[in-house]
């Protein structure tokens, strides 16, 4: 079964989250892109209220070019997993620079490598290239992702079959699979019949937008839905939200 992932920026919106029972609960700034890089201050209060719960918690890095060699990673300790953005590093050796930023990870936090699937419009690298250095260096998972929010979710990027090859792919080589980017209602069919195993969501579950506020009822609903298999929502016109 697909499991749910929601994105929050403050203490109070992984609370709501975790009473209405997100399975991984992801910390990050929205207003600083795609994988926003947290306040490092809101992370260790989330952690202190929640990372002795036995909840597992992610937070986002940001981009892997904004990240200096000597930036202090400590807030992270608490946290299963650290996301990291790949927009711009396709012209870097960005191979050495990620593992440079593992063994800078605490100990017990995991390093995830994003594949952004409008990857030739942000200069990242392809999925490729991500899923051979994620199956050598034992990256645990893999977020498929959209760089720019305004053009576009996930499916205008990649058709159905692209999808379900990327997903068997990471499955073969023992890697979890995270899709995201602008996911809404109308493809709670394709994630049926995709089984990613986890779905990420931040846009579809807050108000009136992905900088807005967290919503638990459609974070509920997005959770019963993944649960028991219905394919629809109790609504009359299901928009796109960006992740």
């Amino acid at each position: 079964m697909t499991r749910l992932i929601v994105s929050v920026k403050n203490r109070r919106e992984a609370l709501l989250a975790h009473s209405a029972g997100v399975d991984l609960i992801d910390v990050k700034d929205p207003a600083r892109g795609s994988l926003g890089a947290v306040d490092p201050l809101a992370a260790v209060k989330i952690v202190a209220e929640l990372g002795g719960q036995n909840i597992p918690l992610s937070v986002s890095l940001g981009e892997l070019i904004d990240l200096p060699g000597n930036a202090d990673f400590s807030f992270v300790r608490g946290f299963q997993f650290a996301k990291v953005g790949m927009a711009g590093a396709g012209g870097i050796h960005w191979r050495k620079r990620l593992r440079e930023l593992q063994a800078q990870m605490p100990i017990g936090s995991e390093l995830v490598t994003t594949c952004y699937v409008d990857y030739t419009d942000c200069n990242a690298p392809d999925f490729r290239s991500i899923l051979n250095f994620a199956f050598v260096q034992d990256v645990p998972a893999i977020l498929f992702d959209t760089y720019r929010k305004s053009n576009g979710d996930l499916f205008c990027h990649c058709t159905l079959g692209e999808v379900a090859d990327s997903i068997s792919c990471c499955n073969a080589a023992g890697l979890k699979s995270v899709l995201a980017g602008s996911l809404n209602t109308n493809h709670l069919g394709l994630i049926h019949e995709l089984q990613p195993d986890f779905i990420a969501l931040r846009g579809a579950v807050c108000k009136p937008d992905r900088q807005g506020r967290l919503d638990p009822q459609l974070v509920q609903k997005w959770k019963q839905k993944l649960t028991d298999g219905t394919l629809s929502f109790d609504m009359k016109s299901p928009v796109a939200l960006a992740y």
